[in-house]
This record gives structure tokens, sequence and C-alpha cells, in this order.
């Protein structure tokens, strides 16, 4: 029903070669429409008349729920909060949308690098809302880490979501590669570091063609909250959510152009005052193996120490294995 046609086919939303030449101009975190990166559809996403798609797509370094016509392809972010009533005029949170409900609402999570899930709902009016602000009710929070019955202590103790430490995306435009889109980087600080210059951790992502959001990762938060150190993402080109022309120009020159958009993003974050320059270190997984393993031994004097974890650093016995 609606603009749905069985065994008709169409391109609903082309391929974005770069940000912001397609859409309507608005921006997510200082990035124009990028294009969609999702992994799949959710089964219950055509809307109760057929019209529209709901997903979740990956938008620079957050994730947010988008709707989709299916009259002309047009591409609009939902505006909600599930926080909206604790003052917060630099939020960059990641949401999520599950399914419709039988009434036309929607089931939506939402979570941020300093705050856990949260599971909440949106009225059945939120499609013809869409250009302003979405009334939201939060159903459940859910907790900072699993437990189990072999963990005595409650994984919550000490944590209190929202507080603790804060989280900052900060974008840079790169001066060396042939595709110019911004290298997005998310910055974590603890609350009360006072005047203190911080150490660093940096970490680069796998894949290497995915991404880090502005997600609630406990590992991450327990470094930053309990140990004092300040943590650094870093979606270097070649990461998903920044237009297909910034994916495809990693091909042939990872181990360079990725290497520099890390150094680049390490420095912007140097800049800022907060950190100690001699105090900066890096680790990552899979393709962020391979570029802590790059960036320790192309840039000793930036990175003091590296922890590889499954570093893709020898092709000829992951061939053979």
């Amino acid at each position: 029903k609606g603009s749905v046609v069985d065994g008709s086919k169409k391109v609903v939303v082309d391929v974005v070669t770069l940000p912001g030449e397609r859409g309507d101009g608005e921006t997510i975190s200082g990035l124009k429409f990028p294009g969609l990166f999702l992994n799949q559809l959710s089964d219950k996403c055509f809307s109760p008349d057929g019209k529209f798609i709901l997903t979740s797509s990956q938008w620079g370094s957050v994730v947010r729920v988008v709707s989709i016509s299916l009259d002309d392809g047009s591409v609009k972010p939902l505006s909600f909060d599930m926080r909206d009533g604790d003052n917060r005029n630099d939020a960059e949170p990641s949401q999520q949308f599950l399914c419709f409900t039988d009434d036309g609402g929607a089931i939506v999570t939402q979570s941020e690098c300093n705050y856990p899930t949260m599971l909440g709902s949106l009225p059945s009016s939120f499609l013809t809302d869409a250009k302003g602000g979405i009334s939201s009710q939060v159903l459940a929070e859910l907790p900072s880490a699993a437990t189990s019955s072999f963990s005595p202590s409650s994984a919550g103790s000490g944590f209190k979501a929202g507080s603790g430490y804060s989280y900052k995306i900060m974008n840079i435009l790169p001066e060396h590669g042939d595709v110019k889109v911004d290298v997005s980087s998310i910055l974590l600080l603890p609350d009360d570091a006072g005047n203190e210059k911080l150490p660093l951790i940096v970490v680069p992502h796998g894949g290497p063609h995915s991404a880090t959001p502005t997600s609630f990762v406990p590992s991450y938060g327990y470094l930053c909250q309990h140990g004092k150190y300040a943590v650094l993402h870093v979606n270097f080109r070649g990461s998903t959510g920044f237009g297909q022309a910034a994916l495809e120009s990693l091909a042939g020159n990872a181990g360079t152009q990725d290497v520099l958009d890390v150094v680049a993003a390490t420095r912007a974050a140097i800049d800022t005052g907060a950190i100690d320059p001699e105090r900066v270190g890096i680790c990552g997984g899979s393709h962020g193996g391979f570029l802590a393993a790059h960036l320790s031994g192309q840039h000793p004097d930036l990175f003091r120490v590296a922890s590889m974890r499954n570093p893709c650093i020898n092709i000829a016995s992951m061939v053979t294995a």
C-alpha cells in the first residue's frame, strides 16, 4: 500500500560520493548527509501507510534514526532526545530504530559515550513531527555492564550515568590525501582532571570499513573515569558514514593515509591543552592493531607505547593459516 508496489524495483536513495551532494543541507556533528550506511533493515521498517522506511544509519561519528520517503527518496534524521530534560546543548547521542509498534509509534534506543543504553518509544505522530523536536518516552535504562552469578558486586557500583567524564566530537580537514573529507574523532575526558594534563589512549577502529560512534562502551568509560585517561576514538578516512569517496580512498593507501589521519587527530587532541604530549599511547585490534603497529613504528616520538590485538601485520600467515 502507499508507495510500496509488489514486484516493483527502483533506487530510492543512491550512493553519495561526498557529504552534502544529496539531501537538504542539514548537518549532524558538522557533517552534511553522507549517504546511507547501515547493516540491514528491520523486519518492520515500513511505516503503517507504506510511504516511509525507518532505519538507523551512520552519519559521521554518530548513528541516527532516519526516515526515507519512498515517494522522492528524501532522507530526514529524526530529532529526539530521551535525556531532553538534562540541559544538554552539545550532546551527540547515537540512536537506533528497532521496529514500529502496532499503533504506528516506534521503539528506539539511545546511548552516549558516558550514558548506557536507554530503551524508549516515539508516539504515532512522530513522522509528521519530524521537522521539529519529537517527544519520546523512556521505557527502560539498561545497566552500565552485564553481570552474572559469578560477579558478586554490582556492575553499576561507583558509576553514575552521565557523569564522571564527558565527550566531544572533533572534526579536522587533513591536508594530505586526494579526497578532502573531515577526519572525525571522539575525545573522552575525565571530569575532575583540573589543570593536570592527561595521558591519552588513541583507539583507531578495526574493519577498516567500520566506525566508532558516540555509543557507550564500559571499558573505555572505566579507563576514563577511574583510570583518569583521556581516550580518543579516530574515524579515519575509510570509515563508514563519511561518503563513498572517503570510504574508497583507503584502498591502496593503507599504512599511509590512515596513519596520517590518526596522527592529525592526535595532534588536534593535544592542541586542546588537556593532553600530556609525553604520555600518548595507542591500541587497537584487527585493522586498528595494524594501525597501532604502523603508528608506533612510523611515529615513535608521538606514540610512546602500543598495545595490539590480533593485528593484521603478517598477510602471508593469514593467507596460509
